[in-house]
């Protein structure tokens, strides 16, 4: 059976919200969950979701907040993730990197 991606992304946003994830976070978590599916990486894809939701309900993943920076230097920095998701983090990452 298929489903539309965007009906999957919905699902998986209510999913991410019911369990308290904060609502900056929600898209780029559903997002990027989503894409990895649809480029066939569904290990790293829409499975992991009951992971993400026992996490957040759990407290072994933190709803909401930021990341700490231990060190920063031009070519690299190092991060506290402070029990966030770890997709939403790489986003950061990928943004923070882009500047």
């Amino acid at each position: 059976m298929r489903f539309a991606p965007k009906d999957l992304h919905a699902l998986s946003s209510a999913l991410l919200k019911k369990a308290g994830m904060a609502d900056n976070m929600v898209p780029t978590v559903s997002d990027i969950l989503l894409l990895g599916d649809i480029l066939g990486h569904d290990t790293h894809g829409l499975k992991l979701l009951p992971q993400y939701v026992d996490a957040l309900e759990s407290g072994g993943m933190a709803k909401g907040g930021s990341y700490s920076v231990v060190s920063d230097f031009k070519a690299a920095a190092v991060w506290d993730g402070n029990y966030l998701s770890g997709v939403w983090l790489t986003a950061c990452a990928v943004d923070e990197a882009a500047k």
